[in-house]
């Protein structure tokens, strides 16, 4: 009895190895914030690029934004520039890259926009902002712009870059 507790207790601590000796020569920790900001950017690029590319097709020259917004307003009016607070009302047909429509104000009633405040997709804020009333603007919001990661649950999936036609109405 005593010489199988001698042979356990050599075995129990005779094959046991010093745990951190093993992880020793492993990377660094992974920093997961910064992974998340690395596809971040990708994602943004990538974006950009196909951009980029439906624009070339379709032969559109627009103004690009320093978040990535493009637009273009081929419809000009005088006056102000719209204000962050200001209440305006919209027409609008919102499309995909595929031309598809997604949502109209033909179907959907005239949007009532709060800039800035208003739940709506930032780059909307962010177009309506350069633009005057009685002004229309066809603009390209990358989808970082637009519902992102999520979508909205119903006609536009995830990381979908969306095309606006937009015309302020008051």
């Amino acid at each position: 009895m005593r010489i199988l507790l001698v042979i356990g207790v050599v075995l129990m601590f005779g094959c046991k190895e010093n745990i951190q000796d093993k992880f020793k020569d492993t990377p660094a920790k992974i920093n997961m914030e910064e992974v998340l900001i690395q596809q971040q950017k990708a994602m943004i690029k990538n974006d950009s690029i196909i951009i980029a590319n439906f624009l070339e097709k379709k032969e559109l020259e627009m103004v690009q934004t320093g978040t990535g917004l493009r637009y273009t307003i081929h419809e000009k009016a005088a006056g102000e520039l719209i204000q962050s607070g200001e209440r305006i009302f919209l027409e609008y047909v919102i499309t995909d890259l595929a031309e598809d429509t997604l949502y109209s104000s033909e179907k959907s009633g005239v949007m009532d926009l709060d800039v800035d405040f208003s739940h709506a997709e930032s780059g909307l804020h962010e177009l309506v902002k350069n633009m005057r009333k009685g002004e229309r603007a066809l603009a390209v919001l990358p989808s970082h712009l637009a519902y992102g990661l999520a979508g909205d649950d119903y006609k536009i999936p995830a990381y979908t870059t969306l095309v606006f036609d937009v015309k302020i109405l008051r």
